[in-house]
């Protein structure tokens, strides 16, 4: 190999062993990582159904990529990449900010470190700047769960002339009991 250079060492007066000393291997490209992260990451749950972490992230790391390019060396990925991110998925895609994309960062960051940090990934470097990341949107986390309806929404809902219309035709009485108990209950279709 040119890359190899040979040393000898001389362990007794009679034996002697060539040594060779390698020049560093080139850092790994985040590709090369990211498929390595992905493939460590079940596809099916403990239940064996889709791996939903597993879509998550694999969405957080399609995400990454697209920033900071497949053919990047991970050891040149720097603070300000993951900041630029954060701060471009913050603009997008605000409300999956802290459930979608920082636990995928972290849970990548982590991984990386560990498997790939004598190959040059910086995972405390990385670790700083997702460190201080949280969601700083204006939609209110009460917002997503569940909650009693208003008073303008029960008229809305129970009491609107296209209802007030079925419920008068004896003939369909049976679509607006179909429409209204689902709505007075709170059940719903997933």
């Amino acid at each position: 190999c040119s890359e190899m250079s040979t040393t000898t060492v001389i362990l007794s007066p009679s034996v002697e062993t060539q040594v060779q000393k390698s020049t560093p291997a080139a850092a790994p490209t985040l590709a090369v990582v990211v498929d390595a992260f992905l493939t460590s990451v079940p596809d099916r749950d403990s239940n064996g159904r889709p791996n939903q972490t597993k879509k998550k992230r694999r969405t957080a790391m399609r995400r990454l990529l697209e920033h900071v390019g497949e053919t990047t060396p991970v050891s040149e990925i720097k603070q300000q990449h993951i900041g630029e991110l954060l701060d471009d998925l913050a603009a997008k895609h605000a409300s999956t900010v802290s459930t979608t994309y920082l636990p995928g960062l972290r849970a990548f960051v982590s991984f990386g470190r560990r498997r790939f940090g004598d190959q040059g990934f910086p995972g405390a470097a990385l670790n700083d700047a997702l460190a201080g990341a949280k969601y700083t949107g204006t939609r209110s986390n009460p917002e997503r769960r569940q909650r009693p309806l208003t008073a303008e929404e029960l008229t809305i809902y129970l009491d609107n002339p296209t209802l007030r219309a079925i419920a008068a035709d004896p003939t369909r009485v049976c679509e607006y009991w179909l429409v209204t108990l689902p709505r007075y209950t709170g059940a719903r279709v997933n």
